[in-house]
């Protein structure tokens, strides 16, 4: 069915619940996508469940909507359609009253799930008396139950019901699929999709059909009159979650105060307390390898990007034969906006956001600047002074935002979304992406900021702390913008930072081992939380300990909050919606941090690269982890003084047990050789499996000198 379609009724006196739907129920059993509460606990899952053995199973509320083929899939009939309250009767015991008269089906002869096809609404029956038996394939019953529904809908009178089912169910468009579905209206106060709510007008009521990645669900009926009420019902997309994420620049774990640090973030905390807090969650020890793998889903070892960021001038960029997060997302009607740092690369059109999935693009395109003025030097160490490659680095689109220069970033980035959300067609879902300035280098921000830390004598953490309190107001005016736009029920936010935090720029990760550029916990470990009010409520305010990746969002926000297919999508990352809003366990048990082995780029895996790896509890490094062999560095003016790591010459292999000394106080290796030995093998079968590293010298070529004052494409 186009999503353009609509279906127009007409309704005596009945409502339509809008939920998450079930597909199709066969004798005593169901493929289904539900959501349920029983007390206090919520469940949405997409599962096979099987009443036949659940005869004591009573939640308190419960999907009504589908209304499903009886066991031949001939009968038609409405199989759930009476409710004597707001919550249901146990389905079993009113099935089995008015259909399973005969005898359960045994439980080994069940069929056996498959890989569930939408297009298939038919199973094999062995016999007649047991519809169930037997495996499931399409048997040529489609005809028979197209012509039976397209009869029932003659007689209702629903002559404007015109979607094409096709020659057989198996012609249906993947996301397809026909369900039968009405209830009364005593089912309205029950619990429903936020983004489906129901007119309370009964002259006319419109609501919007929730779409999953398996079927968008049509309801029908064949026993609704024409009397009174007309309810349109839409196949439009507007029913997926808003995704708003937020990305800070070198944010430390010790630079929020839900983490107990002096400098505050009232709105973080907030979001934070109030949502899912992810303390088991990695990103990468530096900019571009964290984005690279955030948009893409993919470790660095399969991007070119091992080693280090992308310079300025280097000829260099994200891959653009690969898919993007928003890309995907663009593919299923959200509309999709960036507005911050870039970072992937730009010295050819191709590279450039607004080419790699966003509709629009607002910020900078380089890895730092000028907060005020927007301007940079080229900072290349084969090149003269950088004094002769300042350009401006601010663009809308495709053209320089001048209009920017001597504004301060985080007020202009605010500005635009703000802008974004006014002009958003909320017929679409909408895909913001926030990659702020803010915390990174050079340490700048408007003097009212600093004011407040006047007690924290170190300079660099005083405008660090001044400049931190200016991102979270912003976060805060986001997600204000988001409520006043009415957006804010029906979103899902992830903030999260890029790497740890730069110590030499006021930055700090204590009580972690090292800091930003290292492969220590420092520079790894991620301050990131998921706040949506979608979530259940026995999640929010808690802390989620599973091990979690930056790789894993692409997956997560695809399929797992928006509900679209991955198909074929070659990912590093998992889908963590289920662990993160059911606090089942993760699907990721192990995590590859990055083998680096650059420049000489050998053969095989040696542990003279640097690299580092995660398996269950324990974390192996190699080679050069970075961070002065990884220093404690306590925050500033505490009076703390942490000791000093051992410094052994020569060595390349550290082994920590991370669960049970987060700090990476006590190394382990010669305790453990055959834990070291398990650990690089699987750093060799990474290696053998990674592409070559893309690091090309910059060139003159890209001199903003030549580009009228810009940093821009240059190719």
């Amino acid at each position: 069915m186009a999503q353009s379609d609509q279906l127009k009724w007409n309704l005596p006196g009945w409502r339509i619940e809008q939920r998450y739907a079930p597909k199709v129920l066969i004798g005593n059993w169901a493929e289904e996508r539900y959501s349920f509460q029983k007390g206090n606990y919520n469940h949405t899952s997409t599962q096979r469940t099987d009443f036949s053995h659940n005869p004591g199973f009573k939640p308190d509320v419960m999907t009504r909507r589908a209304v499903m083929l009886r066991g031949d899939g001939l009968d038609n009939k409405l199989l759930f359609s009476h409710h004597k309250s707001d919550h249901t009767e146990n389905l079993v015991s009113w099935y089995d009253e008015h259909y399973n008269k005969k005898e359960r089906t045994p439980s080994d002869q069940l069929p056996k799930l498959r890989h569930w096809d939408a297009n298939r609404l038919a199973w094999e029956p062995e016999a007649s008396d047991h519809p169930v038996k037997g495996n499931p394939t399409n048997f040529g019953l489609q005809e028979k139950m197209k012509a039976k529904w397209e009869k029932e809908e003659a007689l209702a009178g629903l002559g404007e019901y015109n979607t094409t089912y096709g020659t057989s169910f198996k012609d249906l468009p993947a996301n397809s699929l026909v369900t039968k579905h009405y209830s009364p209206p005593k089912a309205l106060s029950t619990r429903m999709h936020p983004a489906n709510k129901i007119n309370k007008d009964l002259s006319l009521r419109s609501v919007n059909v929730i779409q999953t990645p398996e079927a968008v669900i049509i309801p029908t009926g064949s026993r609704m009159a024409s009397k009174e009420g007309t309810i349109i019902i839409s196949t439009a997309t507007d029913s997926k979650p808003n995704i708003v994420v937020v990305i800070a620049d070198d944010l430390g774990y010790n630079d929020v105060s839900y983490h107990g640090s002096e400098i505050q973030t009232p709105n973080l905390d907030k979001l934070a307390l109030g949502g899912v807090r992810l303390e088991n969650y990695y990103v990468q020890p530096i900019c571009s390898p964290t984005r690279s793998q955030l948009l893409s889903g993919r470790y660095q070892i399969h991007t070119g990007l091992q080693h280090s960021y992308i310079l300025p001038a280097q000829p260099n960029c994200m891959p653009t034969d690969i898919p993007t997060l928003p890309g995907k997302l663009k593919e299923t009607g959200y509309a999709t906006h960036m507005v911050g740092k870039w970072h992937l690369g730009f010295y050819k059109k191709e590279c450039l956001p607004q080419n790699r999935g966003f509709d629009t693009f607002f910020g900078y395109l380089t890895g730092a600047e000028d907060y005020f003025t927007h301007f940079r030097g080229g900072n290349a160490a084969d090149f003269p002074p950088s004094k002769h490659w300042m350009g401006l680095d601010f663009w809308d689109n495709d053209e320089p935002f001048w209009p920017g220069v001597s504004n301060y970033s985080v007020f202009v980035f605010n500005q635009q979304v703000n802008k974004i959300i006014d002009q958003h067609d909320k017929q679409k879902p909408l895909f913001l992406y926030v990659p702020f300035q803010s915390v990174h280098e050079p340490l700048q921000v408007p003097d009212e900021y600093i004011k407040q830390y006047s007690f924290i004598k170190d300079k660099k953490r005083r405008t660090y702390a001044g400049m931190t309190t200016c991102m979270d107001e912003a976060v805060g005016n986001i997600v204000s913008k988001l409520k006043s736009a009415g957006l804010w029920n029906n979103t899902v936010l992830l903030f999260s930072t890029d790497n740890g935090g730069e110590v030499t720029q006021g930055g700090n990760n204590w009580p972690l081992r090292g800091w930003k550029h290292s492969y220590w916990e420092g520079g790894l470990r991620g301050v990131g939380f998921i706040h949506s009010d979608l979530l259940p409520s026995r999640v929010k305010g808690t802390i989620n300990k599973q091990l979690i990746h930056v790789s894993d969002w692409f997956p997560t926000l695809v399929h797992g909050v928006a509900g679209i297919s991955l198909n074929d999508t070659k990912l590093d990352g998992f889908d963590m919606w289920t662990s993160i809003s059911s606090m089942t366990t993760s699907p990721r048990l192990e995590l590859l941090h990055n083998i680096d082995p650059w420049p000489d780029q050998p053969p095989t895996f040696n542990t003279n690269m640097t690299a580092a790896i995660r398996v269950g509890d324990w974390k192996l490094l190699t080679g050069a982890p970075g961070s002065e062999n990884g220093k404690w560095i306590a925050p500033p003016g505490s009076n703390i003084k942490p000791h000093l790591p051992l410094t052994i010459p020569g060595k390349k292999v550290w082994l920590f047990n991370i669960t049970a000394d987060p700090y990476e106080e006590v190394e382990l290796s010669r305790q453990y050789p055959e834990i070291v030995n398990f650990l690089l093998k699987k750093l060799a079968a990474y290696y053998e499996d990674s592409v070559p590293v893309r690091f090309p010298k910059e060139s003159w070529e890209a001199s903003p000198s030549l580009h009228n004052g810009l940093w821009g494409p240059w190719e």
